[in-house]
Parts: structure tokens; C-alpha cells; sequence
């Protein structure tokens, strides 16, 4: 399965929310219960605070959780019946807080897989290390001293990670899962969004934003593409970037979806670019693009459905598009004037294509995926943030990191919690394996089995 890129700095940019709402008070809790049903594949843990995205392969489910006394975990989990197979101490190292706490990375087939976490180190030169341990045992494989790094990522069947990003001679190493060898290295700070056999993208966010194909073995350019040329001249991707891969059709090439968040520097002054775009893997031709669209919360990942809301130049908001991921075609669209005038959420039914305004303790409105058609609010179930006012994480020796948001089931006929609304939707959990991990908002990690396909989350894999 290709390795995708999940969402970067998204919690650092409030306009993403600005878009999706008009913001009133009041949060959800999730009801914890701790449970593992036997024979079915699903559980519940509740003794994890899990604070990253969860990571899943290798025949294990594993996340970063918070401890009691604001420490960091790296914990690991059986996927089949939710039994903790073991857990070690983990750290952030100059990892900036916007991006959230990482996850650990899994790499490698079930039976020689290992889990990368970045672990605490007891060195005034080292910090911190990118430690790979057996997936099932815990047992160290290697490890590799790091000063700063934004942590490990699966990249196909190689491990990836930004190191030495506070120097200036920080680089981007591909390691071999087994031994902890570079394969090879390219300078400056970069992540791969996308990796599938012999093929790699790199992304390049700092200066003028590029994406460059990649010989995955050996490190050799294939091409470039600066991001400008898709949505224009003076982009800057510090505020936040996405993205999103589809398969090839009929032997064509597979397809990588993108989104540039906007860098709001003063209030009156035009934003730099931002929007979507979609290039070409094998030879990076540009396929479409969406300039001045942001991308709007709660939605699916950008290679599922996005939906994204118009911005004018003036930087007045305008309505609200579904685009088709493979051909950038807009699907639908709900005019600005639909939504209510009053406090309200974006909220999204189990098919995202349709679209809801959430207003909370009153009847909603909902459009269908043509977008001007109204859709009966009455008993139609819907998911939206559960809060705008997450608390921060008290994670000691650090400041300003925040849990990944949660969503949470509302009647929108109502504007009230549903109550037992089952697992959110799977353009939202995403699934691997037939298998859907998500944290509630209380930081309890959930496993579903029920079949589903190899999908990318709201926030990838």
C-alpha cells in the first residue's frame, strides 16, 4: 500500500476553522467504555491518553499517549484483540508544536516489523534518538542520535525523517527499517507524501514550496514541480499543507492531491497563494489546479472528497465546493447565502457527499451533492467538532501542542448529540488492513474490524 502524507501545521492556522464555522461555546465527551469484544475485532482502551494520530501495520496499532506526570509514551497495541504488547518513553525533539505530537512510524512486513519513535536521551550532544524496536516485543533494533527532528515517517518500505531541522545543515535521511542504514540523504528539511515499489515524491515546504519525484532506492531526481505553478507565484506552505494519492487508471499514472493552507500575516492584507492542485506521479505534470479554495473542516482527505470554501481576494469568504479529487471538476456548490446567519458548524453525514450546517441546540440545514438542493435535516446524523476550545496538553517541558480534533455525532434536526452514534465514518477514521483506529476526544484509543478498504483518513494513515 502507498504511504501518504497527513495533514502539517493545520492546527496552527485558525482560518481553516474560521472557514468551516461561526463559533459558539460548548463541547462532547465521548462515552469511554473499555471494552474489548471477543471474536470481532473491535476494543476499546482506556487507560492510553492518546495525544498523536495512531499508526497502523506490521501487525500492530501503535500511537504516542500522555502519561500522568507529562511524559510521553510510545505505546503499542495487538490490532486483533487491543491487548498492550508493551510500551516505552518517547519525546519530542524541536518538533514544532503546530504539527502535533508525532506518531510513531511502523515499517515493514508483519513478523520482521519494527516501530520508530523518537526517544528521550540522556546527553547534553544528543538529546533525543529515532529508536526502532520490534514491533511485537518492544526489543531495540537500533538506534540513531538526533539534536532536532519532526520525527520518523513510513516511507514504502523505508523509514524517513527530517533531522537537524533547528541548523542550518538540516537534512532529509531515508533509513533501511532493519539496521537503521541510510539509504540515502537530500539537504534541507522535506517529507515524503507519497512512496509506492521503486517511486517516491519528496516535498520540499520551506522558500518556494516544490514537490520532486524521486527514485525511491537510490535518491535520484526525476523531476521537479515548484507548487507556484499551481496556484501561484509567492506561495508559502508555513501555515499548513496536505496530501493525497489515488491509484492509476488503465496502467496511467497514480495521481497526488494537494492543498497549501493560507498564511494569514495581518488582518486588512491579502494572504499569500493557497488551494488545491493535483500533479502527475511518475513524471510531475500538472493535472489541475484550485487556486484561492481553502480547504474546509470536517472533511474528508483530499484524495477522497475534498470540499473546500471560495476566498476572494478581498479575503471575504464565498461558498462552499465539493471538487472531484481526480480531475479537480466541481461537483457541487453551496452558496454562501445558504448557510444560517446565526452560530453554526460544517457537518458531514456518513457520505460526505452531502453537506450540513450544524447549529447547536437548533434545527440545521443540510444541501445535497449537486449543492443547491436541500436535504431533510429532520433524523439525518451528522459529525462535526465536538469542540473549537481543545484544551492544551500539559506535556512537560513543552508548550502549545494540542490533541488531534475529534469529531462527534449530532441529529441535525436537533442540533443535540446523538447519543451511542457507533464509529465515525470511514472517510474520517480511515482504514487499513479492513481495520479503523481512532482516539475520542477523552484520548481513549477505538479499533473497529468491519471490512473496510484501505482508505486515508481526514488526516491520513
Amino acid at each position: 500500500m502507498p504511504s501518504c502524507a497527513h495533514d502539517r501545521l493545520l492546527s496552527a492556522s485558525l482560518s481553516i476553522l474560521l472557514a468551516s464555522c461561526v463559533l459558539p461555546a460548548g463541547g462532547c465527551t465521548w462515552s469511554r467504555r473499555g471494552v474489548a469484544v471477543a471474536g470481532t475485532g473491535s476494543w476499546t482502551d482506556t487507560e492510553v491518553n492518546a495525544v498523536s494520530r495512531p499508526a497502523v501495520g506490521g501487525g500492530v496499532t501503535a500511537v504516542t499517549g500522555l502519561r500522568a506526570d507529562g511524559t510521553l509514551e510510545t505505546a503499542v497495541f495487538d490490532p486483533a484483540t487491543g491487548r498492550r504488547l508493551w510500551a516505552r518513553p518517547a519525546a519530542l525533539a524541536g518538533r514544532p508544536a503546530a504539527m502535533g505530537v508525532q506518531p510513531p512510524a511502523v515499517a515493514g512486513p508483519a513478523g520482521r516489523a519494527v516501530v520508530v519513535a523518537v526517544e528521550p536521551r540522556r546527553s547534553a550532544r544528543w538529546p533525543a534518538a529515532l529508536v526502532a524496536r520490534d514491533a511485537r516485543d518492544g526489543t531495540q533494533r537500533w538506534a540513531r542520535p538526533v539534536g532536532s527532528t519532526h520525527g520518523p515517517t513510513r516511507c514504502g518500505g523505508y523509514v524517513c525523517a527530517a533531522e537537524s531541522t533547528a541548523r542550518p545543515d538540516a537534512r532529509f535521511v531515508v533509513l533501511d527499517p532493519a539496521t537503521g542504514r541510510a539509504v540515502w540523504w537530500a539537504r534541507g528539511v522535506a517529507e515524503m507524501p507519497w512512496a509506492e515499489g521503486r517511486r517516491a515524491v519528496l516535498f520540499r515546504p520551506g522558500g518556494r514550496p516544490v514537490l520532486e519525484g524521486r527514485d525511491l532506492a537510490t535518491g535520484r531526481r526525476l523531476w521537479s514541480f515548484p507548487v507556484e505553478r499551481a496556484v501561484g507565484r509567492g506561495v508559502r506552505a508555513s501555515d499548513g499543507w496536505t496530501f493525497g494519492a489515488l491509484p492509476g487508471q488503465g496502467g496511467g499514472s497514480p495521481v497526488l492531491v494537494g492543498h497549501v493552507a493560507p498564511v494569514w500575516e495581518r488582518p486588512g492584507r491579502p494572504a499569500p497563494p493557497f488551494g488545491f492542485f493535483a500533479v502527475r506521479v511518475l513524471d510531475g505534470r500538472p493535472l489541475w489546479a484550485r487556486p484561492r479554495l481553502l480547504r474546509a473542516h470536517p472533511g474528508a482527505a483530499v484524495s477522497v472528497a475534498p470540499i473546500g470554501r471560495e476566498v476572494a481576494a478581498d479575503g471575504g469568504y464565498g461558498g462552499f465546493v465539493r471538487l472531484d479529487p481526480r480531475t479537480g471538476r466541481v461537483l457541487g456548490r453551496v452558496p454562501a447565502d445558504r448557510a444560517p446567519s446565526g452560530a453554526w458548524w460544517l457537518a458531514l453525514p456518513d457520505d460526505p457527499s452531502r453537506l450540513g450546517f450544524l447549529v447547536r441546540e437548533a434545527p440545521g440545514t443540510a444541501y445535497g451533492a449537486a449543492g443547491a438542493t436541500p436535504v431533510p435535516a429532520r433524523g439525518l446524523r451528522v459529525w462535526s467538532f465536538c469542540t473549537v476550545e481543545a484544551a492544551e496538553l500539559p506535556i512537560r517541558g513543552q508548550r502549545g501542542f494540542f490533541p488531534p480534533i475529534p469529531l462527534c455525532a449530532y441529529d441535525l434536526g436537533t442540533g443535540r448529540r446523538v447519543t451511542a452514534p457507533g464509529p465515525p465514518p470511514a472517510w474520517f477514521t480511515g482504514a487499513a488492513g479492513g481495520r479503523r483506529v481512532w482516539r475520542d476526544e477523552g484520548g481513549a484509543l477505538h479499533t473497529v474490524t468491519d471490512g473496510t478498504g484501505d482508505l486515508p483518513g481526514t488526516h491520513g494513515n
